[in-house]
């Protein structure tokens, strides 16, 4: 007999449930609440690339200031010394922050913009019914299409929990004068009132769940397209969450991730997946690490770019991004906490 305890009443085992959603504009400004839970705030993050191979990874957040999150543009380069993602404060000092936005719908499409008073260079995101426009003042002007539908996952705990919503783009444009490509996601998180993510009350990272994270997207040389979320951890979370060019959409819980430390033990050498049948390894890029989240807004889980592909497929990228993490003081691989 196992020596576990049973999960307590309200608790799954940290078991998701995870699916495609129809992609509608409006939900992306909207902060309703889902499930009991309340609308943490709202992420726009991916990776870029330009015509030398230099990577740029950036973020634009908004939250409730009030509540302690911090509405910030952030923008990573290679474009150092040491060849890997660290903040580039040239492309995002005197960025406008997200206190204040203004939201609305216009002509069937949705947008978040600076206030006319703002501080500091404005910004505007629009997101169309199947197109992505983000503009920062002086800096970045970024337009893409929609890849495939939404995805979402939903994880209940008994007196916390996380609702993600997700819609991904291919985008093309410039950043600082340069021509770039790459993906951009506009996500949406609702937790418990108080919580935040990566801090108070988040069922993940807080309770040293979550061993990967990641999200990312290819495009082939040959058109194909593949994207979305994948995810494991201890107990009964995990999940592999992706679509295609074809809208097809693979959606389980049936999955295994065994993670290979680098040499710091932070940013790993690799990371393995299985998703029902399939093996998927994750090929960290050579210039992919961001150090500088660590100790900060990322204390425990390491961040990195590279490239998702299934083991053995020889499809030759276009365009890509995966930017995720792993949580060395989480472990390597699953464990039960609980008896099953």
């Amino acid at each position: 007999m196992s020596k576990l305890q049973w999960p307590p009443r309200g608790n799954f085992g940290y078991k998701a449930l995870v699916g495609p959603h129809l992609y509608e504009p409006e939900r992306l400004i909207e902060t309703r609440s889902y499930f009991g839970l309340t609308w943490e705030g709202a992420l726009h993050y991916g990776t870029l690339r330009d015509e030398e191979g230099h990577l740029y990874s950036l973020t634009r957040r908004f939250c409730d200031s009030s509540k302690g999150g911090r509405n910030s543009f952030i923008v990573q380069s290679t474009r150092n010394a040491d060849g890997c993602l660290h903040f580039d404060p040239t492309l995002f000092q005197g960025a406008a922050s997200g206190d204040n936005v203004v939201t609305g719908v216009e002509n069937g499409s949705a947008f978040r913009r600076s206030p006319s008073d703002v501080k500091g260079r404005g910004y505007e995101i629009v997101y169309g019914p199947d197109s992505l426009h983000w503009e920062e003042q002086d800096v970045m002007q970024l337009t893409g299409r929609l890849c495939g539908p939404g995805l979402h996952w939903y994880l209940p705990q008994t007196d916390v929990g996380t609702y993600y919503a997700s819609a991904m783009f291919q985008v093309e444009g410039t950043l600082d004068g340069r021509r770039v490509r790459g993906f951009i996601c506009a996500d949406t998180v609702f937790m418990r009132e108080g919580a935040m993510l990566y801090g108070v009350d988040d069922p993940l990272a807080g309770h040293h769940t979550h061993v990967t994270w990641y999200t990312w997207g290819t495009r082939y040389k040959d058109g194909s397209f593949e994207g979305g979320h994948f995810s494991s951890g201890h107990d009964r979370f995990g999940f592999a969450l992706y679509t295609n060019d074809k809208e097809e959409v693979v959606a389980t819980t049936n999955v295994e991730a065994l993670v290979k430390p680098g040499d710091d033990q932070n940013f790993p050498k690799a990371v393995y997946l299985r998703a029902d049948n399939e093996l998927w390894e994750f090929l960290p890029d050579r210039k992919g690490r961001m150090p500088d989240f660590l100790g900060k807004s990322q204390p425990s889980t390491p961040q990195n770019e590279g490239r998702w592909r299934r083991v053995g497929d020889t499809r030759e990228p276009d365009v890509w991004f995966a930017w995720g993490e792993t949580s060395p003081a989480t472990g390597v691989e699953r464990t039960f906490r609980y008896r099953f």
